[in-house]
């Protein structure tokens, strides 16, 4: 039973981690809808992966020394998903900012011009030029 319940949870990680490659490739090529639906397979992975988790706590020894392939087999997964999950933060993080950064740029002024051809503000916006 035991050695089941971390056959399992390998399983999880692994498809998890196949989920995490999905996610990274998603998020370089801005497929949202499929960054979406690769979210919702994670959530419910996740929730399986917690169950399994308190499961394996009220019945598994890892000190035994049959367990110590199947538990280093467990801890490299583990290791490969919080990797992965660092690098697709990052994406996430640089995305955010090119996305603000382009917001940023292309947010105009919208004062009122006198017959001088200066604004009201004193701000100029990237389309703003003198001659």
């Amino acid at each position: 039973m035991s050695e089941a319940l971390i056959k399992q949870m390998i399983e999880i990680q692994g498809t998890l981690i196949e989920l995490a490659k999905q996610k990274e490739n998603a998020l370089i090529e801005n497929h949202l809808e499929d960054l979406q639906a690769i979210v919702r397979k994670e959530s419910t992975l996740v929730s399986k992966a917690n169950i399994l988790e308190m499961k394996m706590k009220e019945s598994i020894d890892f000190s035994a020394d049959h367990f110590s392939s199947l538990k280093e087999q467990l801890l490299r997964s583990v290791m490969e998903l919080k990797h992965r999950n660092e690098r697709n933060t990052l994406l996430i993080k640089d995305s955010l900012s090119f996305v603000k950064g382009s917001l940023q740029l292309f947010q105009t002024d919208r004062s009122v011009y006198t017959k001088e051809a200066k604004s009201k503000s004193g701000k100029l916006s990237i389309f703003d030029s003198q001659v």
